[in-house]
């Protein structure tokens, strides 16, 4: 009797998974728009508020000053490629999206680094057509 019973089929999870090429471009897109993201909300988190702060006098000695020079190359890197970098960020997000249509995460993703490259965007875009630097 027992020789009869059959279990459940097993899935083999390996033939289910993406193949390589895919799983390296997802990989790649990944890390770039998290790079960009990340670069973003140190411009608007950090170096806008510290900048805002410094213009005031409110922070002791030079910490302001030494903290806006380090963070130089970003705010610059935004402030002149800034809608190339949320044009890339974009891309790699939608493509993200469409690789992974049912995957919930990565919608939210998207739309989280996408708002903070837009919001980056539009704040250094503004400071500088309206001058409120």
């Amino acid at each position: 009797m027992a020789a009869n019973w059959k279990c459940a089929p097993v899935n083999d999870w390996n033939s289910v998974r993406e193949n390589f090429p895919t799983r390296a471009l997802t990989r790649v897109l990944e890390i770039v728009a998290l790079l960009l993201a990340a670069s973003a909300s140190l411009v608007m988190f950090v170096a806008l508020p510290l900048r805002l702060l410094d213009k005031g006098h409110l922070l002791p000695g030079w910490v302001g000053f030494v903290a806006l020079v380090l963070m130089f190359p970003i705010v610059a890197a935004w402030d002149n490629a800034g809608l190339y970098f949320l044009l890339i960020t974009v891309s790699c997000e939608l493509v993200l999206v469409l690789l992974k249509p049912s995957v919930r995460r990565a919608r939210i993703q998207a739309i989280a680094a996408i708002s903070i490259c837009a919001l980056t965007y539009l704040f250094l875009y503004l400071s500088v057509r309206f001058n409120f630097n």
